[in-house]
């Protein structure tokens, strides 16, 4: 008596295999109409879909369906082996279609399938998704090329993730990207529609854009709310990760290296990004770690960082470009030829020691000091400072009023107001007729605290030079907003 192999599909409730549906898996066959129909199936069953070892070729875009767990064997370091689809076409190669701001409930898992194209139209994706919620892609494998195309792209897709997959170019990509966070009605960083590609994962991914050409990035995130980009190695291309009006997004625990741009840059000026954490990463190239566009930055954090630039350059680009930015910066490092990162907040117990000079208004002078130390520190975005100023001779030639010049930064100008800070001690100071009291105050824009007079009855004004003589000793201290 013979017995008759059974297929997966005759087993209630087991995966479906595609090679039940007439899939060769042989890469010369055109399996697309077995692989949709395996798929159609699947998602009309509620059955996971198999994808056995083999090379399935398909010529047309696939349309991946809701409430689906696709899995195959595994990825491989070569394309012949594991479960490895192949597109010939210039379109998508493959899509999920949901409604855009809809948080359609997609509940599709993706695992051990790697995903193959090298003749991607301008524009197009390996594999696009639209509108998802609860989308899951892990251990896949992503190779393609074609100038201005794209590898993985969520369209306002929500509470999804993307992780354990290896992400490559095969050849040149143009101003394309390995992974694209798109958020607005069509491919691009939005207009008017915002906020809808929504808490994203992005994390433990090996992203390799170094063969796609001079423009590619690694990572392209347009906008949306809360994104966390962790724990991922990336590799060559212009940009490591480019961000245009993310927020919050968090970018912690990454290795970054090889960008001839930047490994991270917020590109989009006056985009105002708010929530921005740039914590823990390692960043090693030739140019510099960061760049900024002028007024992309409202709030960052940015701490703990490890850098390495070996071309001996600064650490970051322009990042005095957003001056009323709120930054806290802590604890970077760099570790080769390059500069200093920028950091504004000491280790407890260290200040930074400077000087301050006395000057008049409309003709500065040049005194003679025996002492003029200014101690400093900011914490986030207000600086403390302490001056004690002692002249030993003073300059007849000082002229107007007095200014104590050489703060640290200048007094923030947006939305503030003249701030006072404290006169501790005077001596050898002789004020104007009728005025007993002095006081100092930094005014918005500033980098130099100006000196007041003030006493009962009269109308307040500035400590003038001829008030000051070869003997003056002035102690400030105070803090102000930068």
């Amino acid at each position: 008596m013979s017995l008759t192999k059974a297929s997966y599909s005759m087993i209630n409730g087991a995966p479906v295999n595609v090679l039940d549906f007439g899939a060769a898996g042989d890469g010369i066959t055109n399996d697309f109409v077995a692989i949709q129909a395996a798929i159609d199936y699947a998602a009309l069953n509620n059955l996971a879909l198999y994808f056995p070892s083999g090379v399935y070729a398909h010529t047309s875009t696939l349309v991946w369906k809701n409430g689906v767990r696709y899995f195959g064997p595994n990825i491989n370091v070569s394309n012949a082996e594991g479960a490895v689809l192949v597109y010939t076409g210039t379109d998508d190669a493959n899509v999920i279609n949901n409604p855009i701001n809809a948080s359609t409930f997609a509940s599709i898992q993706i695992e051990g399938i790697t995903f193959v194209c090298n003749s991607l139209a301008s524009g197009k994706a390996l594999f696009y998704d639209t509108g998802s919620t609860y989308l899951y892609i892990e251990h896949c494998k992503f190779n393609f090329a074609g100038a201005g195309s794209f590898g993985l792209v969520f369209h306002q897709t929500e509470i999804s993730t993307i992780s354990k997959c290896v992400f490559e170019a095969l050849g040149n990509i143009g101003l394309g990207a390995l992974i694209r966070l798109a958020d607005g009605p069509v491919l691009k960083h939005p207009t008017a529609v915002v906020g809808y590609t929504n808490r994203i994962t992005i994390t433990d991914n090996q992203i390799n854009p170094a063969l796609g050409g001079a423009q590619a990035i690694g990572i392209w995130d347009d906008g949306g709310l809360v994104h966390t980009i962790a724990d991922n190695n990336f590799n060559g291309g212009s940009i490591g990760i480019y961000l245009l009006r993310p927020y919050p997004v968090e970018i912690a625990n990454n290795e970054i290296e090889g960008y001839t741009i930047a490994g991270i840059s917020a590109g989009l000026a006056n985009a105002g990004l708010t929530g921005l954490r740039i914590v823990n990463n390692y960043l090693l190239a030739v140019p510099a770690a960061l760049a900024f566009a002028n007024g992309s930055i409202a709030e960052m954090t940015y701490t703990d960082n490890v850098i390495s630039v070996l071309g001996g350059g600064p650490c970051e680009t322009n990042i005095a470009g957003s001056p009323n930015a709120k930054i806290f910066a802590a604890n970077n490092k760099e570790v080769s030829v390059g500069n200093n990162p920028f950091n504004n907040y000491l280790a407890p117990n260290v200040d930074t020691v400077g000087a301050m000079l006395l000057a008049g208004s409309s003709t500065a002078g040049t005194q003679t000091y025996s002492n003029n130390t200014m101690t400093w520190r900011t914490i986030g975005d207000v600086c403390f400072f302490n001056v004690y100023i002692a002249l030993s001779a003073k300059d007849a030639a000082t002229a107007g009023n007095i200014q104590l010049t050489g703060l640290p930064f200048a007094h923030r100008s947006a939305n503030a107001q003249v701030t006072s800070v404290t006169v501790a001690y005077i001596s050898g100071i002789t004020m104007s007729a009728n005025y007993t009291q002095l006081s100092a105050i930094i005014q918005p824009g500033n980098n130099y605290v100006q000196l007041v007079e003030g006493g009962s009855g009269q109308t307040v004004q500035f400590l003038t030079a001829a008030g000051i003589s070869s003997s003056s000793q002035i102690m400030v201290s105070g803090m102000y907003p930068i």
